[in-house]
Order: structure tokens, then C-alpha cells, then sequence
């Protein structure tokens, strides 16, 4: 046929969160005006804590769902689900993960399945920023989910 289509689907037990609002991560805040001044609410608040959200306020089971679609053998092209945002690097990441693969091509469909927030790689972490501070699992999102979704692509792969 003209195109061959595989897809693996698997839910990946992230675990209670870990939102690392602390003043030792305010000291590479990014300054914003208005209600997005996540800084500002800090200090007002007086942030010292690793929050725990629940179940009720962010999926702590995402599903993560890869589709192979193979074009008249021309094309292997991967589709990759993200329950959130996968920041820059973190999706290079992915991509380069699936050249390896085979695949030809990389689509990553971000805010598919679940939302658990922003996914940035520990490097981005790092740079601060209101992603880093949505990062509900901490320095550890970004790579917790590139995993998954590299665990996927394998079993994608390896599906004729």
C-alpha cells in the first residue's frame, strides 16, 4: 500500500509533583508584569516549599501515544505525542532520538492526551523563567517525559 500506519499508546505514572517554589530558585527569576509575576506572587506569599498538587489538579498519569506512518518508502515519519509544552532543546532531544531511529521525520504534537505543564530540559530549568516554575515535576520534567516519548518511538520502530 501506499502508506503503512503502526501506533504504540502507553499512560506513564509520573507521581505526585514536585512544583519547587523555593527562594533559592527566585535568584534566577525572570521579571514580569501583572498577574504572570510568579517573583512577585512569591515574596508576597513567602514561596519556601516543594508543592504536591493532587490527582484533581494535574493528571499524574499521562498518556503518551507515538504513530509510525511509512510513505510509499519514501518517507518513516514518527509522530510523537507530549501531554504539555516541550521547550526547544527538550525537542531537539526527541528529534535527534528518532533520526537515530530511522525516521525521516519528527512531528511532536504538544498538548495531546493530557496537559501536566511545561516540559523543559534541565538546561532550561536552569535559565529560570516562568517555565521552569510551571515545570510541576521540577528539573527532572522535560527528561522524565523525552523518555517516554523515546521509549515509544522504539517500540514505533520496531513495528512493521
Amino acid at each position: 500500500g501506499a502508506v503503512r500506519v503502526a501506533s504504540r499508546a502507553r499512560i506513564h505514572e509520573l507521581g505526585v509533583t514536585q512544583l519547587n517554589l523555593t527562594y533559592a530558585r527566585l535568584e534566577n527569576c525572570t521579571k514580569f508584569d501583572g498577574a504572570l509575576n510568579v517573583c512577585g506572587w512569591c515574596r508576597i506569599l513567602q514561596c519556601d516549599d516543594n508543592i504536591h498538587l493532587g490527582q484533581s489538579w494535574v493528571a499524574q498519569s499521562p498518556r503518551f501515544t507515538a504513530v509510525r506512518l511509512v510513505l510509499r518508502d519514501v518517507a518513516d515519519v514518527i509522530v510523537s505525542s507530549a501531554p504539555g509544552e516541550l521547550l526547544t532543546y527538550g525537542a531537539l532531544i526527541v528529534r535527534n532520538a528518532t533520526a537515530a531511529l530511522g525516521f525521516s521525520h519528527t512531528l511532536i504534537a504538544g498538548y495531546t492526551n493530557d496537559y501536566i505543564g511545561y516540559l523543559p530540559s534541565a538546561r532550561e530549568y536552569d535559565a529560570g523563567g516562568y517555565e521552569s516554575f510551571m515545570a510541576l515535576w521540577g528539573r527532572s520534567t522535560g527528561e522524565i517525559v523525552r523518555n517516554a516519548m523515546i521509549d515509544l518511538a522504539k517500540l514505533a520502530a520496531s513495528s512493521e
